[in-house]
């Protein structure tokens, strides 16, 4: 993943506003533009052209400060963050009226071209997200009860100060087992 970990003081009437020298913003916030990995031993050359900036030509008190950041999983991609997205609705019981509207996809059957997403759904996948993250961050607390990212650590401090709600368990949104913090 790419990231911009420079942090930009005001922006001016015109141009691009202006790096803050010696301020990082960790752990940056993602570039989205399309990015080649870097390969071992070999010089890496931004690349140019087909909607990339040209940040060699920017002076440089504007330019992007830019890290790369390895994935969380030996060979794990966006293609299997939406494999995960996926089991987790089916195993939520989502129904696919809204499962098909969420990775983007079209359902040309009889079942999708009448049926329709309804607040109702929604309102449970979001019960099942939450759930979700919840127990992430459960988890994340019994590693390290602290983050240097500002955003995970103001969850972790609910898990330290113990205002953390009881959470679903992880297996399964619908199994009504609550868990306890740590």
């Amino acid at each position: 993943m790419l990231a911009d970990i420079a942090v930009y003081g005001p922006t001016p009437e015109r141009g691009r506003p202006r790096v803050v020298e010696g301020a990082y913003a960790w752990p940056g916030r993602p570039v989205r533009v399309p990015w080649p990995m870097a390969v071992k031993d070999e010089e890496f050359v931004p690349p140019r052209g087909r909607g990339r900036p040209d940040w060699a030509s920017w002076p440089e008190e504007e330019r992007p400060h830019l890290v790369s950041w390895p994935p969380l999983l030996p060979d794990f991609t966006a293609h299997w963050a939406r494999h995960g997205q996926q089991t987790w609705m089916d195993d939520a019981g989502i129904k696919r009226a809204l499962k098909v509207e969420r990775m983007g996809h079209t359902d040309s059957s009889m079942s999708g071209r009448y049926g329709h997403p309804t607040e109702g759904m929604r309102e449970q996948l979001v019960d099942v997200e939450q759930a979700l993250w919840e127990n992430a961050v459960s988890e994340r607390y019994k590693i390290w009860p602290t983050s240097l990212i500002p955003a995970l650590d103001a969850e972790l401090a609910r898990w330290r100060d113990g205002t953390a709600r009881q959470i679903v368990s992880q297996f399964s949104p619908r199994n009504r087992r609550r868990a306890r913090p740590a």
